[in-house]
């Protein structure tokens, strides 16, 4: 068997303690690009099982020997990065010296943060959402499924950016490989897109330059854009959705929606899991990528033909309609971020069905297991 980080040994006999499988085992070290064969991490395995690692103590003291770190070292480690795993290794450093008068190298505290069990990753983006926010996100949605909401009024919008050459919003590799990578200018060009979706149609989308403020919003937007679609396609009235930026709440927005009887639905803030245009753009980046744009006139050109052609009633309620799973997962989860659960958990679409529908799903025993399991691998 090659030679295995004594942290990667940790790490797979911690992942096997949890009850994983060999073949998660490998692909989520290859997720943390340590690359292993089935049989040396099954060599690991076999050793735990036999007695050889009886405890993540007991391999530290065992298979770890330095000079001027001892056990307890290893310890103030450990409880440092469980408490702030954002330290750096001078922090880690400093630490040591003040609190056991422990004085090594940088190089040794590196060794020494990889006995402990800890190694070094980017972390993965996850949305922020505040204290508050996450109780006005439960309220919101439990008013929701109370109304049986239906969205049949509701537009919603929202603005992205595409770069030209950096729209790729995923790709997948052998488990074994590290991450590929995606060249791109350290400026590249790039447009902001706004537009709206509803049960009726989407409005027409606006490509655009520079910053949106409220002086460009309100005219740009809400003047030329927005009112002649809610003139034309709901003149029966409408509830008009956004976020809580900064130029969507500005005075100066707030009093033309006043004055033109733009029906502003208040949606809580941090919530963009719940508005289902962001779904929409990403499948647009998706679409311009694979037509990999080579100049502004194509990538703008792109875009329009998306909206053009995808953009239809049937699609846009599609993924509307998918805001049905959303709102009780929000509940069920105490307002956090829910990411791609609601999707993973209820695998069925949601075209034609409703917030009662899903809500009672959720209550059932076999979907709150799989949604607690969830939430505990994230």
């Amino acid at each position: 068997m090659p030679k295995v980080q004594h942290s990667t040994k940790l790490r797979i006999v911690q992942l096997y303690s949890e009850g994983w499988r060999l073949y998660a085992i490998r692909k989520q070290l290859a997720d943390e690009c340590q690359v292993l064969t089935k049989s040396s991490i099954q060599c690991i395995i076999d050793k735990h099982k036999s007695g050889h690692f009886t405890s993540i103590n007991t391999i530290i003291a065992k298979s770890v020997v330095f000079q001027k770190i001892n056990d307890r070292d290893i310890t103030t480690i450990d409880n440092a990065f469980s408490n702030d795993c954002n330290l750096s290794a001078r922090e880690i450093q400093r630490l040591l010296f003040e609190k056991n008068n422990t004085e090594v190298s940088l190089s040794t505290v590196r060794k020494a943060i990889d006995a402990a069990g800890w190694v070094s990753r980017a972390p993965i983006y996850c949305q922020l959402i505040r204290d508050a926010n996450k109780e006005a996100r439960v309220k919101f949605c439990q008013d929701m499924i109370q109304s049986n909401e239906n969205f049949q009024d509701v537009i919603f919008s929202d603005e992205t950016t595409l770069h030209l050459h950096d729209n790729k919003t995923g790709a997948y590799r052998r488990k074994e490989s590290p991450a590929p990578t995606n060249c791109r200018p350290k400026h590249p060009l790039k447009v902001h897109v706004w537009g709206g979706i509803s049960k009726r149609g989407a409005t027409q989308i606006l490509i655009f330059d520079g910053i949106m403020d409220s002086a460009f919003f309100v005219p740009e937007i809400l003047e030329s854009t927005f009112k002649p679609f809610i003139d034309s396609v709901y003149p029966d009235g409408h509830r008009f959705q956004q976020d809580n930026d900064p130029k969507h709440t500005s005075k100066l927005a707030k009093n033309f929606m006043l004055e033109h009887n733009i029906n502003w639905l208040k949606w809580p803030s941090e919530s963009p899991d719940m508005n289902p245009i962001e779904m929409v753009w990403n499948q647009l980046k998706r679409n311009v990528s694979k037509r990999n744009p080579t100049n502004k006139d194509e990538l703008c050109q792109y875009i329009e033909e998306f909206w053009l052609t995808e953009m239809t009633p049937d699609n846009c309620t599609k993924y509307i309609d998918h805001v049905y799973k959303v709102a009780p997962v929000v509940i069920s989860v105490g307002g956090k971020a829910t990411a791609d659960i609601p999707g993973r958990l209820f695998k069925e679409s949601s075209l034609g069905k409703g917030m009662h529908y899903f809500h009672d799903q959720l209550c059932a025993p076999q979907f709150r297991e799989k949604l607690t399991k969830m939430m505990s691998d994230r």
